[in-house]
């Protein structure tokens, strides 16, 4: 997993400090999203799989400046969204290689 910070992509006009807005900065990627997210607090240990409505309505309560970095992905494994503590945002672009495509019921999850 250590090799995904060498792939990320900052993204200087977006800081989840000051309204950030999931959907949009996605789709201003090109990136629409599935209908569910995987979201990864701590180390790919264990993932949660929220609706991607929900994350998007309600990112500020699952996120908390200052303590949490967060992943957040889909089941395309095609991209990662990665949000730090101090509200920077990064991208990874095609992470199939690191992640095998995946569903919510194939538990655990398959990383390469």
């Amino acid at each position: 997993m250590a090799d995904l910070a060498s792939r990320q992509t900052y993204l200087p006009e977006v800081n989840a400090l000051e309204g950030f807005a999931l959907l949009p900065t996605l789709t201003a990627r090109g990136i629409t999203p599935g209908s569910e997210l995987f979201l990864n607090w701590a180390r790919f240990e264990a993932l949660d799989v929220f609706a991607t409505a929900d994350v998007a309505a309600c990112f500020d309560d699952l996120w908390y400046p200052a303590a949490d970095d967060l992943d957040l992905f889909d089941d395309s494994a095609r991209w990662l969204l990665s949000v730090r503590h101090d509200g920077v945002v990064s991208l990874i672009c095609d992470v199939r290689f690191i992640f095998r495509p995946f569903s919510s019921t194939s538990w655990p999850l398959d990383i390469t």
